[in-house]
C-alpha cells in the first residue's frame, strides 16, 4: 500500500517535472523565434516601430489596424496615436519589405497580411 502512494507521489512529481520543462521548452522556442525576426529584421533595416509591425504580421495570419495600434502603443497611457499611423508605417514597411521577398496585402475589414512575394504565405 505504502508503494502505491509513493509511486502516485512520484508520478505526479515525474508528470510536474516533465510540465515544467515542456513550458522551458516552449519559451526557449518563442524565444529563438524572437531572435530570428530580429536578426532579419536588422538584415531589412527595420526601425523599432517597423519591427513591431513585422513581428505582428509574423506571427499572425492577418492582423487588424486596431492589432497593429496595440502592439504599437499598449504600453502607452495616452493609447498611442491614430489609425493612419499604422497606414503610414505600412507604406513604409512594405518598400522595405517588397525588395526582399515579402509583400503586405490590405484585406477590406481584415487588416494586413505578410506574404511572401512568389505567393506564399509568410
Amino acid at each position: 500500500m505504502m508503494g502505491a502512494v509513493v509511486s502516485a507521489a512520484a508520478f505526479r512529481r515525474l508528470k510536474l517535472d516533465h510540465d515544467i520543462q515542456k513550458a522551458r521548452a516552449d519559451n526557449l522556442e518563442a524565444a529563438l523565434r524572437g531572435l530570428e525576426d530580429t536578426k532579419e529584421a536588422m538584415a531589412l533595416g527595420l526601425t523599432p516601430t517597423e519591427f513591431r509591425i513585422y513581428s505582428v504580421l509574423r506571427r499572425h495570419e492577418a492582423a487588424s489596424t486596431e492589432a497593429i495600434l496595440m502592439a504599437l502603443y499598449s504600453d502607452k497611457p495616452d493609447g498611442g496615436s491614430d489609425y493612419n499611423i499604422v497606414s503610414v508605417y505600412i507604406h513604409k514597411l512594405r518598400r522595405k519589405l517588397e525588395g526582399n521577398g515579402y509583400r503586405i496585402e490590405s484585406r477590406h475589414g481584415v487588416g494586413y497580411r505578410l506574404v511572401r512575394a512568389e505567393g506564399g504565405e509568410a
